[in-house]
């Protein structure tokens, strides 16, 4: 934003401005002091009223006074000194114009105690020195007028000398260069001044519009920004969430199968322990179901003896029988070994799936601690991402509030700058006409002092120091020919 617009946009287009009365554009006669410079606007005096033309009525003048000119040629004719708000005229009786410089073409300018004042100009073609001889307290004037100036229209201070009045004049070129011409600067009126005032308060209210429009737009843009930062960290919250409350969902699943699996352990074992003690009653002979046989089989021995006995009776008949008895005890036998050694079998069967059974527990075991780790893991980081939240949700609320802070701070800084371009202006105005009017120059009005967003350093450095001064300042405008004094009023800001 470039807030370098002084004295040009202090009258608003309208007569009110924030419910304060102010000057309109064609209330002209009442301007005393220049809105740039500060300096005081003096008219014509009487006496000479009938010697110059019109063109100088109402014309932007801040000396008008009879000098003695010093050439190499006359030491004493009778001139007069014109400062306008941007040159240097030296006229002749009748209104002719003799000499016409910038200010903003001085060099230096050269005093002595005999009252001299000696303008030494830049290196020109189209120009040559000045030297004049007027009264000590008019000296001290026009050289603090021109000091103001200078100032004004170059952005540094004017070199300034006092010297012995012989050495005054061996300082000054005062010969007229050959093929010199005569150029007059333009003067300008105090009417074209307060006409293009009122077009720059147009620009300016334009550009103050589009100031607050490109405030509401980054505040807006600002509110958006952090809205949308704060609905994704709340999604990401949501889904740290969902996948939190997932592992803990496969942790309890990873607890109900460690529980079946230890069930079906114990059953196992159970199962185990009994088979066990099965096969060690038929290791010791002791199982109900042998008893059992042993009975039978005994009965029928029985049985059959005494039916042997009781048909055949004969002793052949009985070694027969015992035969068959010790072959049925051998059969027995083996059975009994053959069963012995399906149990052995079933055993290590048994054996090896209660160890394979104890492997997969293990294995089971192994996989809950780590999906425990995993879940601690995760557990950690959606706390970090907790705390992470929490604090970027401050941060950029803090963040939000001093940006906002500092808009507000710019907005009340426009204000308080307005209210003193009111205040200056209604001085201005409410002074009285008359000689000699004392008001604060317009370039003492404090100027708000951006703190954010900095204003941007596009424009070039003010006057061919490369020093900050007020900026504003006339162009030189090509003469319109006319009698009235009304030109074209082009200032430049910086």
């Amino acid at each position: 934003l470039t807030v370098s617009v002084l004295y040009c946009v202090i009258f608003p287009s309208s007569t009110k401005m924030d419910g304060v009365g102010v000057p309109d554009a064609k209330d002209y006669s009442n301007l005393k002091v220049h809105p740039g410079t500060g300096l005081e606007l003096v008219d014509l005096p009487e006496e000479y009223e009938s010697e110059f033309p019109t063109s100088l009525q109402g014309s932007l003048m801040h000396w008008f006074s009879n000098v003695k000119s010093v050439t190499k040629k006359d030491t004493g004719r009778n001139r007069f000194l014109l400062l306008t708000d941007n040159s240097l005229f030296i006229l002749k009786t009748g209104g002719l114009t003799e000499r016409s410089n910038p200010v903003a073409t001085l060099k230096e300018v050269l005093t002595s105690r005999d009252n001299d004042i000696g303008f030494r100009f830049q290196d020109s073609p189209t120009r040559y020195d000045i030297m004049i001889i007027t009264t000590a307290h008019e000296r001290d004037k026009i050289l603090n007028i021109l000091k103001k100036l200078y100032t004004f229209h170059v952005g540094s201070s004017l070199p300034h000398r006092h010297m012995d009045p012989v050495s005054l004049s061996d300082s000054l070129q005062l010969r007229k260069p050959d093929g010199w011409k005569l150029k007059i600067e333009p003067i300008i009126t105090k009417k074209v001044l307060m006409e293009k005032m009122e077009q720059q308060q147009l620009e300016y209210a334009n550009e103050k519009n589009q100031l607050n429009d490109e405030l509401v737009r980054i505040e807006g843009k600002i509110t958006r920004q952090f809205e949308q930062q704060i609905a994704q960290r709340n999604e990401e919250f949501a889904n740290f969430k969902i996948e939190y409350q997932n592992l803990q969902m496969a942790h309890n699943n990873l607890v109900i199968q460690y529980d079946a699996m230890a069930q079906d352990i114990d059953a196992y074992v159970e199962l185990l322990n009994a088979k066990d003690e099965e096969i060690e009653r038929f290791k010791a002979g002791d199982h109900p179901r042998i008893r059992e046989l042993e009975h039978q089989v005994e009965k029928l021995q029985l049985q059959k003896e005494i039916e042997d006995v009781k048909y055949r009776g004969d002793a052949t008949k009985e070694l027969q029988v015992k035969d068959q008895e010790i072959r049925f005890q051998g059969d027995l036998i083996r059975q009994r070994e053959q069963t012995e050694q399906q149990l052995t079998g079933e055993i290590r069967r048994k054996e090896e799936e209660l160890q394979s059974a104890d492997q997969a527990l293990r294995e089971k075991d192994n996989l809950l601690h780590a999906k425990q780790l995993e879940l601690e893991e995760k557990e950690k980081k959606l706390a970090e991402k907790e705390r992470e939240l929490r604090y970027t949700k401050s941060l950029m609320r803090s963040s939000f509030k001093k940006q906002v802070a500092e808009l507000d701070l710019i907005r009340s800084q426009f204000q308080q700058y307005d209210d003193q371009i009111i205040n200056y202006i209604t001085k201005i105005f409410a002074t009285p006409p008359g000689p000699g009017p004392t008001t604060v120059g317009f370039d003492q009005i404090q100027k708000p002092a951006f703190t954010s967003p900095p204003p941007p350093q596009s424009q070039p450095p003010y006057g061919n120091q490369g020093q900050t001064a007020p900026p504003a300042s006339f162009e030189n405008y090509p003469p319109t020919g006319n009698s009235s004094g009304s030109g074209i009023f082009q200032p430049v800001f910086q």
